[in-house]
């Protein structure tokens, strides 16, 4: 009885290395290129001041597509990891606002919202991976 709850926790413990691996790896490749978002870009201020951080990012974007790619990766990878560990900061709350994941678990329960949750992930990491093929 105690062998199998020790391999369950061993289960559990290198599927969240494995997450946490997948995370920091898209992180520090964003961050990476972070950097060239901070530069001022005078090409993309029509009002001659310093365009503010959204400005800078969206600009940034347009630029390297691919980056788009990284980072929609990186919100599925961590969105997955949310439905398979059963966050209990996303999932719990006193919502019943059907737009908010909280709401979802409210309404409908724990387990259907984290397989709605799960599906969104696994579409993100789509979308992330063929942005990143096609750019």
């Amino acid at each position: 009885m105690t062998e199998d709850i020790n391999k369950k926790i061993r289960r559990k413990q290198i599927t969240a290395l494995i997450f946490s691996v997948l995370i920091i790896a898209v992180v520090i490749i964003f961050i990476s290129n972070f950097t060239t978002i901070t530069g001022h870009n005078p090409a993309v201020s029509t009002t001659g001041k310093q365009p503010d951080i959204f400005e800078k990012l969206g600009t940034f974007l347009k630029e390297n597509p691919r980056n788009l790619g990284w980072f929609a990766l990186g919100v599925g990878v961590f969105i997955l990891a949310a439905s398979v560990f059963n966050w209990n900061w996303i999932f719990k709350g006193n919502s019943y606002n059907l737009q908010k994941i909280e709401g979802i678990s409210n309404m409908f329960g724990r387990g259907i919202a984290r397989i709605y949750f799960g599906i969104g992930g696994i579409v993100c990491i789509i979308l992330g991976v063929i942005i990143i093929l096609i750019s």
